[in-house]
């Protein structure tokens, strides 16, 4: 019946012109646009929140989106001029079942407490069951729920594997956070792992983790971000928060670990060319170590959110998709020409002009991105979109530029003396802070980069802006989001080099970010001179949902010409950024053909595989079996690395020992005598990158890898990495070196280079030595190998540093920490009692350390004799 009512209302043109109107003028009004009294009349907006109410009984999405704008921009333009409005949009909020709304209402005082004497009777009872219906309790703590939370709440509830899509600002993280607390307060013993796409995201998952075991005053939960199980851990109930190549190194060290839930954040991922295929891969592992283990799938606007459970043969699961957002987004076209903005935006498919405005800044120095930006954002939280990192810092610089006044905020004061000495007086964001502006990338340190986040979400930063990190997962109160031509990264073509335009996905992703649940209302994505990008993104507006394409499939369906020739060409490179997807595709087909399920993998797949093509596959892999002695339990260990490779690094290492003995080639503590330490490991990178990656003779940055990574696994700070780099540039090279260049350099070299490629490789060397010591009678020498590709990732090799970080400190103050512990070798116990008995007061550190050690013993429980 309303279903039908909806569709004779929407077709109407007296509603078409009146919806538009209301819309047009709470844009206006939402960013200060708008000087008039509205054009609207009473009679108009009785007749729209009388349409809001039928369609928010409806189902459709379309509809149930008109009643949401039709309710806020209604409180926006009419909350002092129409009796009973409040009420009226709080029962539309109701039966949307947007409970974040209402208390949104609240907090601004917005909502009546008068309510139940103004609405009827029924809708007085619909709201009290309503209410009930999606009122969640945990322990001491009660949560009104959307419609799409207490659908996802009802089956996790059930132990169902669970793959879901939902818009960004949907809340589908504040469930799956929630739901880790509630396993963890009615179970005695309970481990999990929530895998994150980024180590970017570690440190905000983790963070929102230990403030709920706070909330819910949780003790004796580890919460660990570090791939590693202490001999001296002692937990019953464990959460890891995990990237999957973290997660790799876990299930390597710990085969034996069984863990009864596993979250997938951003498992639309498992698409993307090589860590898709790893991603895959360690799910696998998971679930044959236990099939019984929960697994939630989540991701954004995906078409198929059930084809994941189906990859890895999941039978019984509930696929959820949700389209509705609990809060609005509003597109704002901005069409600049000769410092003229025309404005519009989309309703209903079509383009409403909303008015004119002139160009503020004549800055010729200044982007039109970083004018437009000023402009239009000022006085609210705003996130401006870069493409790479120098753009990032050269926009943060300009915005910083425009505006006038200075911050007298002591906290970032101490921030920037903190960023002066941990990386470079000179460093970008020492100056942009100064006018409460930042830039956020994923090379960034987490201390930085957390304390950005933190100090953003406080109100105290306005301006933030970010390359494609903010993509994936991390939530910040966005109001305003402006978009200029957006990118990420660039690619070798035919004609050169080319930037790579965000896909469709990717914007609506972005486009989500503005206006965050239980924050905004709705939030504003400025979409400057859309003409001139490389693609428009929304030429399909319609469907805002993309296809998951496992990169595992699609290399071995799309790609498998390029895979059979990889195969079967021996003298093939590792870690080739143009073949990576194929690499580790090829290797988990190998452990497929170990395991004799080749053909049952090649079934399992969502399109199919030519009779030809699996033949192909089949054959080069049986070759290739009959010349390689490398154990299939190491080529499993090390996905990401070709068979060929390790067995040319097996066969060199036998020969080597063989003859020369074991010492040199085992790699020695980086804490030990500088020069011993520097030339064993100078060549044992030059074996590395000779067998491993077959990287050419003439190759010599293992020159310049190796002091790095010593320098990083002693805990040295990035000041003293930066500057090394700077005099060694100064030194080698003409000209001055640009601080800011070198600095990004440094940071990428350490987390893309030292924390991903060399952690990897480094991992598989270990594994290969460990097997050639045993083949050669040299299994004694084993237990003198340290853990260095650990000591990589985590930039630590001190037990007692690597205790700290185990205990949620960032690498700074851990490092800070173990300096003044003058111990190098205590347990996660040790530095326990040293931090419940030191005065903070009386150490030296920086704020921000303390700050971190605080936050430490508040979520944690962590008590003081």
């Amino acid at each position: 019946m309303n279903k039908e009512l909806s569709d004779k209302i929407w077709k109407k043109e007296e509603f078409i012109k009146d919806y538009e109107l209301l819309l047009s003028e709470g844009f206006k009004k939402s960013f200060s646009l708008f000087k008039e009294d509205s054009q609207l009349s009473l009679l108009s907006l009785k007749r729209l929140l009388e349409s809001a109410t039928i369609f928010s009984t409806t189902e459709e999405k379309e509809y149930k989106e008109a009643a949401y704008k039709i309710a806020i921009n209604s409180l926006l333009l009419f909350k002092d001029n129409l009796e009973n409005l409040h009420e009226l949009i709080e029962f539309i909020m109701l039966r949307l079942g947007n409970f974040p709304a209402i208390d949104l209402m609240s907090k601004k005082g917005l909502k009546s407490d008068a309510h139940d004497k103004t609405l009827p009777f029924l809708s007085v009872v619909e709201s009290i069951q309503k209410t009930q219906e999606n009122t969640l309790q945990i322990k001491d703590n009660s949560f009104k729920l959307t419609d799409f939370q207490k659908e996802l709440w009802g089956y996790l509830g059930l132990g169902l594997t669970v793959s879901l899509s939902a818009p960004t600002s949907a809340g589908k993280s504040f469930i799956l956070q929630n739901f880790i607390m509630d396993k963890l307060i009615t179970n005695n013993r309970f481990n999990a792992i929530y895998v994150v796409p980024s180590r970017a995201l570690i440190t905000q998952v983790s963070n929102t983790l230990m403030k709920s075991m706070k909330d819910n005053n949780l003790t004796n939960v580890s919460i660990s971000t570090v791939p590693n199980i202490s001999k001296d851990n002692h937990y019953e109930k464990e959460v890891y928060v995990l990237t999957q190549e973290r997660l790799q190194i876990l299930l390597k060290d710990h085969p034996e670990k069984v863990f009864d839930l596993v979250i997938v954040d951003e498992s639309q991922l498992i698409s993307d060319d090589d860590r898709g295929v790893i991603l895959q891969f360690v799910l696998e592992n998971l679930l044959n170590i236990h099939k019984e283990t929960q697994i939630i799938f989540a991701s954004p606007l995906t078409e198929n959110p059930q084809l994941l459970p189906k990859i890895f043969g999941i039978e019984k699961f509930k696929s959820i998709k949700e389209e509705e957002s609990s809060v609005s987004q509003n597109l704002i076209f901005l069409n600049v020409e000769n410092n003229q903005i025309q404005l519009e935006t989309q309703i209903n498919q079509n383009k409403v002009l909303l008015g004119t405005e002139t160009l503020s800044f004549n800055d010729r120095e200044a982007s039109l991105l970083s004018k437009i930006a000023v402009q239009f954002g000022m006085g609210h939280n705003n996130l401006v979109y870069a493409g790479g990192q120098a753009k990032s810092e050269l926009i943060a610089k300009e915005i910083s530029n425009l505006l006038t006044e200075e911050t007298e905020d002591e906290t970032i004061l101490h921030f920037i003396d903190f960023i002066k000495d941990y990386i470079h007086e000179e460093y970008e964001l020492v100056h942009s802070l100064k006018k409460g502006v930042a830039f956020h990338y994923g090379n960034i340190p987490a201390i930085i980069r957390s304390t950005i986040e933190d100090l953003y979400s406080q109100g105290k930063l306005k301006y933030l802006v970010s390359t494609s990190t903010l993509l994936h997962g991390i939530n910040l109160p966005i109001q305003n989001l402006f978009l200029e031509n957006p990118t990420k990264g660039s690619k070798n073509t035919s004609e050169g080099r080319k930037d790579i335009p965000i896909a469709p996905l990717e914007f609506w992703n972005l486009a989500g970010r503005a206006g965050r649940m239980g924050i905004d209302f709705q939030g504003n994505v400025f979409i400057i001179n859309i003409k001139d990008w490389i693609e428009n993104p929304l030429n399909n507006q319609l469907d805002k949902n993309v296809e998951i394409k496992p990169a595992f499939q699609r290399h071995l369906v799309e790609d498998s010409s390029q895979l059979i020739s990889f195969i079967k060409d021996k003298g093939h490179t590792s870690g080739n950024p143009d073949s990576q997807g194929l690499e580790t595709t090829f290797v988990k087909l190998y452990t497929h053909f170990l395991s004799d399920t080749l053909n049952q993998t090649f079934d399992n797949l969502d399109s199919p595989v030519s009779e030809t093509v699996r033949n192909d596959i089949s054959s080069a892999l049986k070759e290739m079996y009959k010349e390689l002695e490398i154990p299939g339990s190491l080529v499993r260990n090390n996905i990401s690395i070709s068979p060929y490779r390790q067995e040319q690094m097996l066969q060199y290492l036998i020969k080597k020992i063989d003859k020369e003995g074991p010492t040199k080639f085992i790699p020695l503590h980086p804490l030990r005598d500088w020069k011993e330490v520097y030339d064993n490991y100078l060549w044992t990178f030059k074996r590395i990158h000779t067998n491993l990656q077959k990287i050419p003779g003439k190759d010599r940055s293992h020159f310049y890898f190796a002091p790095l990574a010593i320098r990083w696994m002693r805990g040295e700070s990035f000041s003293g990495l930066i500057q090394d780099a700077y005099d060694f540039k100064n030194k080698n090279m003409k000209g001055t070196p640009n601080i800011s260049t070198v600095i990004r350099e440094v940071m990428s070299n350490i987390e893309k280079q030292l924390r991903f490629r060399y952690v990897k490789y480094f991992s598989c060397y270990l594994d290969i030595l460990k097997f050639a010591l045993d083949q050669t009678g040299n299994s004694s020498w084993k237990e003198n190998i340290p853990n260095i590709s650990l000591y990589l990732e985590l930039g630590a090799s001190s037990r007692t540093m690597i205790s700290f970080m185990e205990l949620g400190l960032s690498r700074a103050t851990a490092s800070i920490l173990t300096i003044v512990v003058k111990n190098n070798n205590l347990n996660t116990e040790d530095v326990k009692k040293w931090l419940s008995k030191v005065d903070l007061e009386k150490l030296s550190l920086p704020l921000v350390c303390k700050e971190e050690i605080i936050n430490l013993f508040i979520y944690n429980k962590l008590t003081r004799p």
